[in-house]
This record gives structure tokens, sequence and C-alpha cells, in this order.
């Protein structure tokens, strides 16, 4: 006979006649769950398998900007938490990644550090001009590091750098649906929009992007990767287009000035993950 579930929920303690704690709203009965049960609720509460999840992929792929416009006009419950719907298609993402591409496979790749360093000679290593903001930060903490990888094998130093950027890159790509909504905010100043509202199109377009970029790995195809990489851009004018109603030229415009304007931000979350990666080999 199964042991009767406890009086007492262990979260709150609260006394509990029921299945669910009255205060906490806690299931008292124990959890003992299998590796398969365990990780199928994750992706179930990551998803949700209902009918949202496919009320929310095929517009977003399909229908730019109209995910977004529903979010906006208040109809959310119907569809993913645009939260959710990134992580998953930023999870799923790097999980076709990794088991279609391999960055470390048959490259030559060392680690060399600057020459005064590699020939054990007493010259600082100083990347920064002395006297700046970046050099009283930066360049003890770098040429300590860099002195201490001089002394490492470069291929082992290589690979292990690497690795850990590709490790970081997830989580750093984080920072880029808000820096994506700073330069629509700015684009759009006078708009009368409020920053989440940007931020919601962030998470919309990076998610679309993230599935674009599974596509493109799951089919490694020069035509179909040609394909994804025209339609990103034209997915941007077309979602920008029905979320903000500007006219065409100045949709045009700004979208260009939007892809101009992140260019520069992307590079610099990478150049922040491979500084991260740089400390933490």
């Amino acid at each position: 006979m199964a042991d009767a579930p406890p009086t007492r929920c262990a979260n709150c303690e609260e006394v509990v006649a029921a299945r669910y704690c009255p205060a906490c709203g806690q299931d008292i009965v124990p959890r003992k769950q299998s590796v398969w049960e365990l990780t199928s609720g994750l992706s179930s509460n990551l998803v949700g398998a209902d009918s949202r999840t496919w009320r929310s992929i095929f517009p977003l792929l399909f229908r730019p900007g109209w995910l977004t416009e529903q979010n906006l006009a208040g109809r959310w419950r119907s569809y993913l938490p645009p939260v959710r719907l990134y992580l998953f298609f930023s999870l799923l993402c790097f999980l076709v990644l990794s088991l279609t591409q391999d960055p470390l496979e048959g490259q030559d790749i060392s680690f060399s550090a600057p020459g005064n360093l590699e020939n054990n000679q007493d010259e600082d290593f100083r990347p920064f001009p002395e006297g700046s903001l970046f050099g009283a930060w930066f360049n003890d903490p770098i040429e300590q590091r860099a002195r201490h990888l001089a002394e490492a094998d470069p291929e082992e130093v290589g690979r292990a750098l690497l690795a850990e950027f590709f490790n970081a890159l997830p989580t750093f790509l984080l920072l880029l649906p808000p820096l994506f909504a700073l330069c629509c905010k700015l684009l759009y100043l006078f708009s009368g929009r409020w920053f989440f509202e940007h931020f919601i199109f962030g998470l919309h377009f990076y998610s679309f992007v993230f599935a674009q970029v599974s596509l493109a790995a799951l089919i490694p195809w020069t035509w179909w990767s040609l394909i994804v990489a025209l339609w990103i851009p034209l997915y941007a004018y077309k979602a920008m287009r029905r979320i903000y109603r500007q006219s065409r030229p100045w949709t045009v415009i700004k979208t260009l000035g939007l892809l101009l304007a992140h260019l520069p931000l992307t590079a610099l979350v990478l150049a922040i993950t491979f500084v991260y990666a740089f400390f933490q080999v």
C-alpha cells in the first residue's frame, strides 16, 4: 500500500488537507521522477506542448512582426511568452550546431603570445595606452594572464580558449535582445513606445534568427544559406513595417540603420565573450 501523503507542506509547513498546498501551491505528494520524466517535464515547461506552441511558432517564422503585434495589443495569453520562445530557439540552435558542427575539427589552433613574452623577456605587455581608463583597468591582469598562458603548450591553450569561448557564447548572447531593443528605441525615439515593447520585438527577432541558423545548419547547402542570409534582413524590414507602421522608404532606411548599428554591438558582445574565455582558460 502506498504511503499516505504528508499532512504538512514540505515547502512552507502549512497544514494541508488536499493534494496541493493552499498557501504556496506545491504538490505535497513526494516527487520521485525518472530521468525521462524530468527531461520531458523540462521541455514541456520550456515550450508548453499545447496549442499555444503552434499558434506561436508558425507566425514567428512566416508572418514577420505579427506575433509582436499581438503581444503589444494585449493578446498574449494565446501565445508562448517571448522569453520562453527565445530560450527555446536559442537552446535548439546551439544543440543543432553542437551536433552538426565542430569548430575544432581539422583546425590548426594555437595561442601565440606576444613575442616579448614568448621569449621570456622582461618587457611589459601593455595592450592599452598607459594613463587611459582601459589601461588602468586591464593592462595588469591581461599581462599576467598572457605570461601565464605563454608558459603552456600553444595548441592546447588555443583549443581550450576556443572551447571556453563557445561554452560561454550562449550566455553572452543574452545581451543581444536588449541591445537590439536599445537600437530600436533610438530609431523610434518619438514613437511613444516603451523600451519593453522594443525588447519584445528583439526577443521575437532573435528567436527567428536562431531558428534560421538551425535550419541552415541542418541543410548545409550554399543556396539555402544564401536564402537565409537574404531572408533575415527582409524579415526585419517586414516586421518593422508592421509594428511601427511607417512609410516604406523610412522603414527601409531604419532597417538598414538598425542592422548596421547592431553589427558593431554584436562584435562587441563577441569580444566580451572572448575576453571572458581568455581569463577562464
